[in-house]
C-alpha cells in the first residue's frame, strides 16, 4: 500500500510542471505551430503539383495504349490517374481539431490561433 501514495506523487508533479508553462514557452511552441502549418501546406502544393504533371504524362501513355489496343493497359492506367486526380482524397487538409494546439496551452492562445487560421483560409490561402 505504500506504493500508491508514491506513484500518486510521480504523477502529478508532471502534470503540475505542464501547467506552469511560461508565456515565452507558450510563444515558441505556437511558432512552432505555426512553422509546421506551413510547412504542411508547402508539402501539400508540391505534392499536388507533382501529381498534375504525372496524371499530365499518364494520360499521353493512356492515349498511346488505347490507339495500340492494349485495353487492358489502358483501364489500369486509367485507375491510377483517377487515384492521382486532385478529386482523390491524398493529402487532407486538417480540421478544425487537429489544428487545435496541444491542450497544455492556454484557451486564449488557442482560440486565437484558429481565429487566424480561419482569417488566412478566407482569404484563400491556408497554412
Amino acid at each position: 500500500m505504500k506504493t500508491f501514495p508514491t506513484i500518486t506523487i510521480f504523477l502529478a508533479v508532471p502534470l503540475l510542471a505542464i501547467a506552469e508553462i511560461p508565456d515565452q514557452a507558450k510563444d515558441i511552441l505556437a511558432k512552432l505551430s505555426n512553422w509546421e502549418l506551413d510547412k504542411q501546406a508547402e508539402l501539400q502544393r508540391e505534392i499536388s503539383d507533382k501529381r498534375t504533371e504525372v496524371v499530365a504524362v499518364l494520360e499521353r501513355i493512356l492515349e498511346q495504349r488505347t490507339r495500340a489496343g492494349d485495353l487492358d493497359g489502358a483501364l489500369s492506367i486509367r485507375k491510377e490517374i483517377d487515384r492521382l486526380s486532385p478529386a482523390a482524397p491524398s493529402v487532407t487538409e486538417p480540421n478544425e481539431k487537429e489544428m487545435k494546439l496541444t491542450p497544455f496551452l492556454d484557451d486564449n492562445l488557442n482560440q486565437e490561433w484558429l481565429n487566424t487560421i480561419q482569417i488566412v483560409k478566407a482569404n484563400g490561402r491556408f497554412y
